[in-house]
């Protein structure tokens, strides 16, 4: 009968290094055995003590959340007032033939609209971006359980599975190899490292303590191809933990100061008539107050 397992002892922080440890400690670590694998049992309390194998999925949000959120900006809601300001001022000119004076409100509106146009469609393609993501992690998984291959849904890994690693599946996780049954084994990386040929992997660990990717030859990334050889290893990583996971990570900051400078870039193009509308919004005060003052003093 299988003991149970203390899963507190286990920390994803330790298994970020897991390319500088052999096989075998990695497997001591995660107290799986290589042959049987995991039991349901131990699969299902891994899972809620560690969570699902999948990237995180935020909700799209609604077109007008979207537009609606291009004006909760400080600066945006100042040009706003100043545009309403202005606007007001306009029609009470009375010389004004022309309509010169709806110049500047016009030219603020026009800034405030193309402001919210273009960052609707930056929210839109950073959370297209995002999603393409899940385009590289893999559907189905093969584990080894209770001493038996089991087709899985690769979102059901968790650590400590023993996956078998067929040429032409994608990688489900991030996994540290502990056998190869081929010559060769390649995995092609291009999703993650950027590198046009298929990289070997073999079992040997790593020395280097702050290896780049392309130098984790043990390691195989969740998202990448298995272009050659069949192999078994042993899950080390999911989800957001996964190199694939930091990049989502990554880009999801990226975009959100882009979209940020990008606002504050368009925001800049209306401050000359900020300062303008301001400037006359205080005259016009004062000189309601002076003529009030006025007509409360006269005589009649």
């Amino acid at each position: 009968m299988t003991q149970p397992v203390n899963l507190d002892s286990i920390k994803v922080e330790f298994l970020v290094d897991a390319y500088q440890k052999t096989s075998n400690e990695v497997l001591t670590y995660l107290k799986v055995n290589p042959e049987t694998g995991l039991s349901a049992k131990e699969v299902e309390q891994r899972r809620e003590k560690f969570g699902r194998n999948e990237l995180p999925a935020p909700e799209p949000t609604p077109f007008w959340k979207l537009v609606l959120k291009q004006f909760d900006d400080l600066l945006v809601k100042i040009l706003l007032g100043a545009a309403i300001v202005s606007l007001a001022l306009a029609f009470l000119e009375e010389n004004d033939e022309h309509g010169t004076a709806f110049i500047e409100p016009l030219v603020i509106g026009a800034i405030l609209v193309a402001n919210a146009t273009v960052g609707v469609l930056q929210e839109k393609n950073a959370e297209e971006a995002i999603e393409a993501l899940k385009e590289f992690t893999a559907e189905k998984a093969v584990r080894i359980q209770d001493g038996k291959e089991v087709e899985v849904d690769a979102k059901d890994l968790v650590l400590g599975d023993i996956v078998s690693l067929k040429v032409g599946a994608l990688i489900p996780a991030d996994i540290r190899l502990i056998s190869t049954s081929s010559s060769t084994f390649s995995v092609d990386e291009a999703p993650l490292t950027g590198e046009s040929e298929a990289v070997n992997k073999d079992l040997a660990p790593i020395a280097e303590k702050t290896a780049l990717n392309q130098k984790k030859k043990n390691i195989c990334f969740s998202g990448t191809l298995i272009s050659r050889g069949n192999a078994k290893g042993v899950v080390v990583q999911i989800g957001a933990d996964t190199e694939i996971g930091k990049i989502q990570k990554k880009s999801q900051r990226m975009m959100r100061k882009k979209i940020h400078h990008s606002r504050r870039s368009s925001m800049s193009l209306a401050k000359p008539f900020r300062r303008l509308s301001l400037s006359s919004a205080s005259l016009f005060g004062l000189s309601t107050s002076i003529t009030s003052m006025t007509l409360s003093t006269a005589p009649w």
